[in-house]
């Protein structure tokens, strides 16, 4: 079975780095559609533009158990539409023992996913084993998040003494040592990636100078507002991999019952060009 990364070469050869964020919001699909429909309706939609697809668990686990089945359902669907299709489940997880275990058998064995967005944390030690250790799979650490308050938490600054990120400087900002930390020592275990947001464009030029390599989720263009030309173009400075996820804008482009499957189509093929037109520059 091909790894996350080797479907993701393959998307990227064909130039493919829009990834589809699927967030079912129950609110938001139209009257008259079901959520399996909808879902159905949009992966079937931009199936052949898309670079991978996102699906939120949160939005599956709103809905109980019904939400539960309908995200395997999802997943296996993708995999029957385009079974070279890389799949990455938005968790957000880690935890310690037998908790990671659970969660790995959770995703990647009952579900089926090909990479899970992580919390690094807690450290290495409780994600060698277990995350990092399917060689198939691949890790998405949190680093640079897209939300408003990230730089509380991320830009603390930390001592790396004789050791500098930055050259001249003794300290460097969380997120910064997070992903050196990732690219450099946890990479030596499994396959890694880093979530950095457009939201902070420049940020991901710093990230791509220690994570050369690293494949990068990038969320936040559309309802985030997040600088689309700045991310690819920082992203794409290096050899690394990289998706820039769009999931309202794509998703929700049309509340028409009829024509939402077809509007997303346009909206995915739009951000395709308009990544494809950026890249073209590089």
């Amino acid at each position: 079975m091909p790894s996350f990364r080797e479907l993701r070469e393959r998307k990227k050869f064909e130039g493919k780095h829009l990834c589809v964020g699927l967030d079912p919001d129950e609110e938001k699909i139209p009257l008259g559609i079901s959520v399996e429909n909808f879902l159905f309706g949009i992966v079937n939609s931009t199936i052949d533009v898309a670079g991978c697809f996102k699906p939120n668990v949160a939005f599956f686990e709103s809905m109980g158990q019904t939400g539960a089945d309908l995200y395997m359902k999802l997943i296996h669907y993708i995999g029957f539409l385009d079974h070279e299709m890389p799949v990455i489940g938005d968790a957000k997880r880690m935890d310690i023992g037998n908790t990671n275990k659970a969660y790995t058998q959770a995703f990647y064995q009952n579900a089926g996913v090909g990479a899970l967005t992580l919390n690094p944390y807690l450290g290495l030690e409780d994600a060698a084993d277990v995350f990092l250790g399917y060689k198939e799979k691949t890790g998405i650490f949190l680093c640079r998040t897209s939300n408003k308050g990230a730089r509380a938490i991320q830009d603390l600054p930390v001592y790396v003494g004789d050791d500098p990120i930055d050259a001249g400087q003794d300290h460097s900002p969380l997120f910064l040592v997070v992903a050196r930390m990732v690219a450099q020592e946890w990479s030596q275990i499994g396959e890694i990636g880093l979530v950095a947001g457009a939201t902070f464009p420049d940020d991901i030029a710093r990230i791509r100078r220690v994570a050369p390599d690293a494949f990068l989720l990038i969320p936040a263009i559309g309802k985030q507002q997040g600088e689309l030309k700045t991310s690819v173009l920082n992203a794409a400075s290096t050899k690394g991999d990289f998706v820039i996820n769009v999931s309202s804008g794509v998703i929700y482009a049309s509340d028409d019952e009829v024509l939402f499957a077809a509007k997303a189509h346009h909206a995915a093929v739009s951000y395709h060009e308009q990544i494809q037109k950026i890249l073209e520059t590089v």
